[in-house]
């Protein structure tokens, strides 16, 4: 019951902040509209709105979004009442909304609300006067107001002559309208005749400077503290650079040629170092690896429903085991290729069918066992480096955590209800944080082994293109609150510099850089070897091409790796069943297998599909909506 009514509200509170009606009038027209005003010495004011409407459909309530800025400066609603009704308050940057009403009842006809609440404006920012200037009847009621009176209580005695009131919309200086008495410290007045939707009545009344006393200055405590939540992420900058300078910058790398994979390592290894991520595809690989060294064939045809394949096509597969797995495989290919064949299987066999929506578990598995592997002595990075990403990861959220902290200080201090308030500025930096640090992971930091300007450039580039849709979300969010977009262009600025520094923070060990640098060397071999070389590495070992496919695919270089082999003499493999009759060309080989890998990966890979669930004044005159307060409200 309370979620759904929870529901209700704030559905009807993203209406009320973001959709703004201009044609349909409200459910509900306002016969009388009563203002009580005791003004306090701190600039702060009492204020007890009145509002008697009549519905003329079912409605739940109404609501009542009063403005939470002061010109260019903050204000603040209190010590919210209502009498009679069930209400509830939401707080954003420009506006304090009151829901009043049950979510699971209606009503219709004469209602009357009785509001209640303090607004405090505090320190006006005007140093040759001070002001009562305040929009009584706010412009943004999207319906008509029958008639409408005011009372206003001064804590001093003040310049009567000075006193103007205004009525109209937006702008207006038309005094005409409204009806007013002073008598000494009171004000009371009333409308003459109707005013029209947004339309709205607002007083200006000039006061001596040092007419409040006691004043509390919230914009200037908010710039005190957003100076500091500058200065505090800087200093976070400085010292993210200088521990990555200290901890995290990795030596040159020497890749001398390499005419194998390095140090024996499996072709999910070898795709684990070279981006730092166990991708799908260096798991699925190891098919390719075990069947060049004769573990498994790999069969592509159409099935006919009893495990025979036939016509040459690359739709349907079928991987046949040629022999157990042994000691000369890693412990997690072995467990791999055992669940593959008898728990998938049927011992001997598995189809693609037999792996589709299932297999993605043992894939998920294999994935933390290879980084598993590289632990302890074989850990590619340092023990402190890797510590210092995960804080300086964390301590990014810190400069969002203070300028929000900064921009809503006032709310924290003196709404009352600081714990919504928390809860939005820690939500708020988490939002800014997040996208930047996933948008960093996919298009700056899943490049190749960290080697020389090419890669300094490349996640340089990539740190910046990832801050773009942020730049372009915050410049939004600007749009459509009052937080300023200089701030929270800052933050995510500021946040994606800590996030860079932290990405490229691990350094290697020197066995992380010997790993790399063979693979970098082994690498370079493959994109730029030329033909007398691969003619002996035929020559000396027939199988060489195909040993090294798994890491080819791995390293993105396997079309150029298949070139290189297609004019010289080689026998196709026997692993692999369903290659076009003709001449055999290692080319078109590696293409009708990269056909039928990807079928491979797909079924290996594929999961089931997720079930959808339930469930500011001049000193004198003054215009209509210049002043604080007023706002508007409707009907929900």
């Amino acid at each position: 019951m309370r979620i759904k009514r929870t529901a209700v509200f704030v559905l009807a509170i993203i209406l009320s902040l973001f959709l703004k009606p201009v044609q349909a009038l409200e459910a509900f027209v306002i016969d009388n509209y009563q203002v009580e005003i005791v003004v306090n010495s701190d600039n702060s004011y009492d204020i007890v709105e009145k509002i008697e409407a009549n519905f003329s459909r079912e409605r739940h309530g109404i609501f009542r979004s009063i403005p939470s800025r002061q010109g260019n400066g903050r204000a603040l609603v209190r010590d919210i009442e209502v009498d009679g009704h069930q209400f509830q308050v939401d707080r954003g940057s420009n506006y304090t909304t009151i829901m009043i009403g049950d979510p699971e009842a209606y009503v219709d006809g004469k209602q009357i609300y009785t509001i209640r609440y303090n607004y405090l404006v505090g320190e006006d920012g005007i140093s040759e006067y001070d002001e009562f200037y305040f929009n009584l009847i706010g412009t943004e009621w999207n319906t008509y107001i029958n008639a409408a009176s005011f009372k206003i209580t001064m804590p001093r005695e003040f310049n009567a002559e000075r006193l103007n009131f205004t009525s109209g919309a937006v702008g207006s200086t038309d005094s005409s309208n409204v009806q007013f008495l002073s008598d000494g410290q009171v004000i009371t007045g009333k409308i003459l005749s109707r005013l029209d939707p947004k339309e709205g009545v607002t007083v200006a009344l000039p006061l001596p400077e040092g007419y409040y006393t006691d004043v509390a200055d919230l914009s200037q405590r908010s710039r005190l503290m957003k100076f500091a939540a500058y200065i505090i992420s800087l200093l976070l900058v400085f010292l993210a650079f200088t521990r990555w300078k200290k901890y995290g910058r990795d030596r040159e790398l020497f890749a001398p040629v390499q005419f194998y994979p390095p140090q024996q390592m499996t072709s999910a290894e070898l795709g684990y170092i070279i981006d730092g991520v166990v991708d799908n595809k260096d798991i699925t690989s190891l098919i390719i690896l075990w069947a060049a060294k004769g573990y498994l064939k790999i069969v592509t045809g159409q099935s006919d429903g009893e495990g025979n394949m036939s016509k040459a096509t690359t739709k349907e597969f079928m991987l046949v085991k040629l022999k157990n797995v042994d000691d000369k495989m890693r412990v997690y290919e072995q467990q791999m290729f055992d669940s593959l064949f008898d728990t998938y299987g049927d011992g001997t066999r598995v189809s693609a069918e037999d792996l589709k929506n299932k297999f993605f578990e043992t894939v998920n598995t294999t994935q933390l066992k290879v980084r598993h592997y590289f632990s302890d002595e074989k850990s590619l990075y340092t023990a402190t480096s890797r510590r210092l990403r995960i804080l300086f990861h964390l301590l990014a959220l810190i400069p969002s955590l203070l300028v929000l902290f900064a921009s809503f200080y006032p709310e924290l201090v003196f709404a009352g209800s600081p714990l919504t308030v928390i809860m939005f500025i820690v939500i708020g930096a988490i939002l800014v944080d997040l996208p930047v640090l996933v948008l960093m992971e996919l298009l700056a930091f899943r490049t190749k082994i960290k080697a020389g300007s090419k890669y300094r450039f490349a996640t340089f580039l990539g740190a910046v293109i990832a801050l773009v849709p942020s730049l372009v979300a915050a410049y939004f969010v600007a749009r459509f609150t009052d937080l300023n977009l200089i701030d929270l262009g800052a933050m995510i600025v500021i946040t994606g510099i800590i996030n860079f520094l932290a990405f490229i923070m691990p350094k290697r060990t020197e066995y992380g850089n010997i790993c790399a640098e063979q693979i970098l060397g082994f690498k370079d071999f493959l994109q730029h070897a030329e033909k007398p070389r691969l003619e002996a590495l035929v020559n000396d070992n027939p199988e060489y091409y195909y040993q090294t496919m798994a890491y080819a695919l791995v390293l993105g270089v396997s079309d150029v790796w298949a070139r290189k082999f297609d004019s010289i003499a080689m026998e196709p493999p026997t692993w692999y069943s369903g290659y076009p009759t003709g001449r055999y060309s290692p080319l078109v080989f590696q293409r009708h297998l990269s056909r039928s890998f990807n079928s491979v990966h797909s079924s290996m890979v594929s999961m089931p599909s997720a079930k959808p669930g339930g469930g500011f004044s001049s000193a004198g005159g003054g215009s209509v909506g210049g002043g604080s307060g007023g706002g508007g409200g409707g009907s929900w």
